[in-house]
């Protein structure tokens, strides 16, 4: 699941918080692609477990795919 950070109701933390918790299985990687370089969303965002965090307009879309692929190896 790739998913942005910033959504119009507010931050997805929640709702990254309910699909890195045990009862949905920590199995289903996890990548945000989002507007926000802030230290303290990286760092709370890692901490949820997910697997990749890219920022738009420093890291490609390429990047992103790349580390796709690598997790369906």
């Amino acid at each position: 699941m790739v998913s942005e950070l910033l959504l119009a109701d507010g931050p997805a933390f929640d709702l990254l918080s309910s699909l890195r918790s045990p009862e949905q299985g920590r199995g289903v990687p996890v990548i945000v692609f989002t507007q926000s370089p802030a230290l303290e969303d990286i760092q709370e965002t890692l901490g949820l477990g997910v697997s990749g965090y890219f920022v738009k307009g420093r890291d490609s879309i390429n990047d992103v795919y790349q580390l796709v692929l690598a997790l369906n190896q």
